[in-house]
């Protein structure tokens, strides 16, 4: 078995696998991404993946979706779309929709830190399940949401982040989640994926064993892959990229009224986790800026 196959290929024993894909952008990143849902829905699993209103590739992923939305969202699709939508109004409440194969979670517009809030409490739960034995999180671009660096409220969150993310393992919870670069991921975290997948511009990470004169040459469909003390090379073919012209548009109205509709459990596990005078300054934030801020509508063009 090569070591990527390897690596797809999450056992009970072992604990599930965290893997982090790098690379420049038009690597091919999505692509692994989508191969990687594809066998995780052919396991059985139950598998996560965190909607982009741009260049996001969801509508290629086969099979039976079910597609998840914020609560009072107004989404139109362009392409005939045969799934099911539900409205959620939380992480507590997503958990509750969630089947074996796809779930599409299409995340609302929120200011910062509540973004960040909204998937540590989401991974909070999914790794607290009781309906599915595995699941699969496919989350691209953690830099949207995980900043790099720790700054007020982050301080406070990104600990929590990391104890939510080493609880993945034991848990069988796998994430696979993509970066540009190791300057976009949290100094705290960087070393502890089982995983890493370094595609074309990928840049080495100095906790780990793969270094810069083995990265410099990479061509798009040539990876290597690291697995704790072994790496390989690996030859990929990467499609074209295949977006269509607006997938979706959708209105989700201000960034401050979401957090309003947080579902209850949502709010009791974020008081358990952050001190009062954190939740109260991130709340008074939100205050600040209600009805400052237009309901902004997204739309996705084609991509050349």
């Amino acid at each position: 078995m090569s070591l990527l196959q390897e690596m797809f290929s999450s056992k009970e024993v072992n604990g599930a696998n965290q893997i982090l894909i790098q690379g420049r952008m038009g690597s091919g990143k999505t692509t692994v991404m989508r191969a990687y849902a594809h066998q995780a829905m052919d396991k059985g699993h139950c598998v996560i993946w965190r909607a982009r209103p741009n260049r996001d590739q969801w509508h290629l992923l086969e099979g039976k979706r079910k597609i998840l939305i914020p609560k009072d969202s107004n989404v139109n699709f362009s392409l005939k779309v045969e799934d099911e939508l539900h409205e959620y109004s939380g992480p507590a409440d997503i958990m509750r929709k969630l089947q074996k194969g796809l779930n599409i979670i299409i995340e609302p517009t929120m200011t910062k830190p509540w973004d960040a809030l909204f998937w540590l409490a989401f991974w909070h739960f999914l790794n607290e399940r009781k309906q599915f034995n595995w699941a699969t999180m496919i989350y691209d671009e953690l830099k949207d949401t995980f900043p790099s660096q720790s700054y007020g409220p982050y301080y406070f969150i990104m600990p929590q982040v990391s104890s939510v993310f080493r609880d993945m393992r034991r848990s069988n919870t796998e994430l696979m989640a993509s970066i540009h670069e190791p300057r976009d991921i949290h100094w705290d975290w960087i070393g502890k994926w089982q995983g890493i997948i370094y595609m074309h511009g990928a840049q080495a990470i100095h906790t780990k064993r793969v270094r810069k004169g083995l990265l410099s040459h990479l061509e798009p469909g040539h990876i290597i892959v690291e697995q704790g003390d072994r790496f390989a090379d690996v030859q990929l073919h990467i499609p074209d990229s295949q977006y269509p012209k607006s997938l979706v548009s959708y209105s989700l109205g201000t960034p401050g009224e979401y957090q309003e509709r947080m579902d209850q459990r949502t709010w009791q596990y974020l008081k358990s986790i952050l001190p009062q005078d954190i939740i109260s300054e991130i709340s008074s934030n939100k205050s600040k800026k209600k009805g400052k801020t237009k309901p902004p509508t997204v739309e996705i063009e084609e991509v050349p």
